[in-house]
């Protein structure tokens, strides 16, 4: 069997001004929440979590510019749906179950929830399930690297840096580079293949 093709459909250039456009929308929404420790930004395991780290990082970077204080610690998570999949048990692929972690309470606090791809919608609904028992949160918002369009459930994203209309046997593959291994061969770009 041949592999299936990749199609770069967004380069280096454009991921990276994607995540700083979903960094400027926090900061022009959260600043004061930021710097008054009521927001809570949480990634969904796997693809929201390594955008989240990308946008934590940049944040940080620039509120430490813009403001007298040294050390902003912007209270974060990661939440594993897995087990509020609503097709855990229909025999697809095996789950591999993880663990959510919120080491604050968000109780009262703005809550950022982002994902690198928004399709269905049903990720998203199973994080909001998760999310609320862990208390009830002030507002939850979502941001989206990118929106592909096909949902199934009536979800929308607060802000979405990047959308591309496909249909749904093609598959979206975020590839972003980690800050810590940074290399040449290893870069940011956002491809499609046939499933």
């Amino acid at each position: 069997r041949q592999k299936p093709m990749n199609k770069e459909i967004f380069d280096t250039i454009q991921v990276q001004a994607a995540i700083q456009s979903m960094t400027d929308w926090i900061l022009l929404n959260h600043r004061e929440n930021i710097l008054h420790s009521s927001i809570v930004i949480v990634g969904i395991e796997r693809g929201g979590v390594q955008v989240q780290s990308r946008i934590i990082h940049e944040l940080t970077k620039r509120l430490k510019q813009n403001t007298s204080i040294e050390d902003i610690a912007i209270e974060q998570g990661s939440l594993n749906i897995t087990m509020y999949r609503d097709d855990l048990y229909t025999g697809l692929e095996k789950p591999i179950l993880g663990v959510s972690h919120i080491p604050v309470s968000i109780k009262d606090k703005n809550v950022v929830v982002i994902d690198d791809v928004l399709f269905t919608g049903r990720t998203v609904r199973a994080a909001l399930q998760e999310l609320l028992d862990y208390g009830r949160p002030k507002k939850i918002e979502l941001i989206v690297l990118l929106d592909r369009g096909g949902r199934e459930l009536p979800i929308q994203p607060n802000f979405a840096a990047l959308s591309y209309n496909v249909p749904n046997d093609i598959k979206i593959l975020v590839s972003l580079q980690d800050l810590k291994n940074r290399n040449e061969k290893n870069y940011d770009c956002i491809s499609i293949e046939k499933r």
